[in-house]
């Protein structure tokens, strides 16, 4: 007698294409348990759209910058366009002490176009 046919979770194709071993884990042996690794995870996805600045080391998040496409397919490549943002310190500053003491400015998009670039300036204490 043969045995039904099991459906394939699309987590299950996410879970082996990352990590087979994880896939292994996780669906065929189930004994996966969290670790700080996964809790750190866990709780980095639950706060991603708290507007809290975040620090992971030395690197504080201080920012958000969206390209805003009239295309939903994009009209460039996000590599390209971060490319093109300079950062740099204002003339009336010598040391930075905040990221107002910086400023931002878009190079080299001539040749991009209908992307509109966005500061979400609620992301700066």
């Amino acid at each position: 007698m043969e045995e039904p046919e099991q459906p394939i979770y699309i987590s299950a194709l996410q879970h082996y294409a990352y990590c087979p071993r994880q896939f292994a884990l996780i669906h065929i042996k189930q004994v996966w348990a969290e670790n700080y690794f996964t809790a750190h995870g866990n709780l980095l996805h639950e706060r991603v759209d708290s507007c809290e600045p975040e620090q992971r080391g030395n690197v504080r998040f201080r920012g958000l910058y969206v390209f805003k496409h009239s295309n939903k397919l994009g009209n460039a490549p996000a590599s390209e366009l971060f490319k093109t943002i300079t950062v740099k310190l204002k003339d009336n500053v010598d040391v930075a002490r905040s990221p107002n003491d910086y400023q931002l400015s878009l190079e080299g998009t001539n040749n991009i176009e209908n992307v509109e670039f966005m500061v979400k300036t609620n992301y700066w204490q």
